[in-house]
């Protein structure tokens, strides 16, 4: 369970697109920088991706939620081929970011196995990834990031 849960968070994390900064109860929040280490991925490498969040406003970010969908783009359209909800404090314990302060999550988390393109039928073929990420119930921005996988 705790694997499908990786994969899944990852792939959530590939989606990051355009830095829209948001401000909701106290929170402030400017997405900075973020990426993949590739646009182009190959079976049997290895992803890993960054976004930089600074905390622009009066509390702590101790969490964020991150509703992620994936669809492969098909000749007859996108296809989705995942979504789900995730709570970024069960992949990065003691997540906080202070107001000022700016922070650079990296997954997988150094403590988690790195996430390798598999080898199975059909993977090959352009994905697209959104992610919506939510502090305390209310969109702090919602994100998009394409990818090309191949053999």
């Amino acid at each position: 369970m705790m694997k499908n849960n990786f994969v899944n968070i990852w792939r959530s994390f590939l989606s990051v697109s355009l830095p829209l900064p948001a401000s909701v109860k106290g929170h402030h929040v400017d997405i900075i920088e973020w990426g993949t280490n590739k646009d182009h991925y190959r079976v049997g490498d290895a992803v890993t991706a960054f976004i930089k969040i600074k905390n622009t406003g009066e509390k702590d970010i101790k969490d964020a939620n991150a509703k992620v969908l994936v669809k492969r783009k098909t000749v007859f359209g996108e296809i989705k081929v995942h979504e789900g909800d995730y709570k970024v404090s069960d992949y990065i314990k003691g997540l906080r970011i202070k107001p000022g302060e700016t922070k650079e999550l990296i997954f997988p988390p150094g403590s988690m196995p790195q996430f390798l393109i598999p080898d199975v039928p059909l993977i090959e073929g352009k994905y697209r990834f959104e992610i919506k990420i939510t502090i305390d119930g209310n969109e702090m921005g919602k994100l998009e990031r394409s990818i090309l996988i191949s053999k």
